[in-house]
């Protein structure tokens, strides 16, 4: 970048809400977040950011990106994406919240445990609650971010929209996710805590039901049948609920309907 490009980029903002803001102070990129001040270091062969605070390093992210370089970029272009090995792309919202996530949320992270948690993030934040009550609240995430994959990764066949769509579950403070896709056999729900891969809980006899297919039911809270019996959104949960606190592996649909019968 030449010398006079460069004096179009100092005192800069390149990302600010209400939690953060990653601005351009004279020729030094910084970061306010909770009422404390970043700075950033790093080395270009991996390349690795580090986060730095008044004390030394708060955080490192692996094969990531040059702080300096990125804001750079953004502040030439609002419309530019910050590309990241794991062929993911980030605008300056997405950039920031990286930044921020690092801080919150660990110290030593490789890229993609980063972009992972600051997705997941963005979507409980973007969440609709379709129930809330006795230590429960049951709702669906809201939308993939619109940048987080490069537009040759998406895929080409078409897909309805709950195929994306992921319906969560918290029961006495603890977070899980609800998935009936990539199951071990067909008609099976899995219960998964937060971060795993493997359900915690299997509910077989869904009856080949996508739970994620039934929003508008599951928002109006009437009565509908989608494993083939009789249920509303408060029985579900309940059933869900019931499930987790008695800490089994395994329930079948049947047996927890005459519980909640």
């Amino acid at each position: 970048m030449q010398e006079n490009e460069n004096y179009s980029v100092w005192n800069k903002v390149i990302w600010e809400d209400n939690e953060r803001k990653l601005f351009f102070d004279g020729k030094t990129p910084k970061l306010i977040y909770n009422s404390k001040e970043y700075t950033f270091s790093g080395h270009g062969y991996e390349p690795m950011a580090i986060i730095l605070g008044k004390d030394g390093e708060v955080a490192y992210i692996h094969n990531s990106f040059l702080v300096d370089e990125e804001c750079k970029q953004f502040v030439k272009d609002p419309k530019y994406l910050c590309h990241t090995i794991t062929r993911h792309y980030h605008n300056a919202k997405h950039f920031c919240m990286l930044l921020t996530t690092a801080i919150d949320y660990g110290f030593d992270w490789q890229i993609d445990d980063l972009e992972h948690r600051m997705f997941s993030l963005e979507r409980f934040a973007q969440r609709e609650i379709f129930y809330n009550a006795d230590g429960i609240e049951f709702g669906i995430y809201g939308d993939e971010i619109c940048d987080e994959i490069a537009p040759c990764e998406l895929d080409d066949g078409p897909k309805t929209h709950f195929e994306y769509d992921i319906m969560y579950i918290i029961v006495d403070g603890k977070e899980y996710h609800l998935e009936d896709a990539n199951m071990d056999r067909l008609g099976q729900l899995g219960i998964f805590e937060k971060g795993k891969r493997k359900p915690k809980i299997r509910i077989n006899g869904t009856k080949g039901s996508v739970i994620a297919a039934y929003t508008d039911e599951w928002h109006s809270g009437e009565t509908f049948t989608p494993f083939g019996f009789p249920c509303n959104t408060k029985r579900f949960c309940e059933m869900m609920a019931y499930a987790i606190r008695e800490g089994k592996n395994e329930y079948s649909f049947e047996k927890l309907k005459v519980v909640f019968s």
